[in-house]
């Protein structure tokens, strides 16, 4: 990319409060699409588990996302968003690390 800097998002995977997670992120500029994805799995095992992609708001600056999504109460819960985002007339392609949140505990970064 003509010794451009690659660009980069930070996110973060918020609480679950009533069967409710929200997904949040920022600093991708010009962001152009962005897909949460997430499984469940009844133990810490997602190697089975199938993946399902959530609706995702990107800001009206293109610097930042926000996904709402449903959790169930007796499964853990692994996420990870991809992002595409522009720059120096190139397409860039982002995926964040996942994160899982442990039934009756807070996210854990993985």
């Amino acid at each position: 990319m003509n010794n451009q800097k690659l660009p980069s998002a930070t996110w973060r995977f918020s609480g679950v409060a009533g069967g409710v997670a929200m997904v949040t992120g920022a600093g991708a500029e010009n962001l152009t699409r962005c897909t949460v994805w997430r499984a469940t799995s009844a133990d810490t095992d997602f190697r089975d588990s199938v993946f399902a992609a959530n609706a995702c708001d990107i800001a009206k600056d293109g610097r930042g996302f926000k996904s709402v999504f449903s959790v169930p109460p007796r499964e853990n819960t692994a996420v990870f968003a991809d992002l595409e985002t522009v720059g120096g007339g190139r397409t860039i392609l982002l995926s964040t690390e996942s994160q899982v949140y442990l039934r009756n505990m807070s996210p854990q970064g993985n």
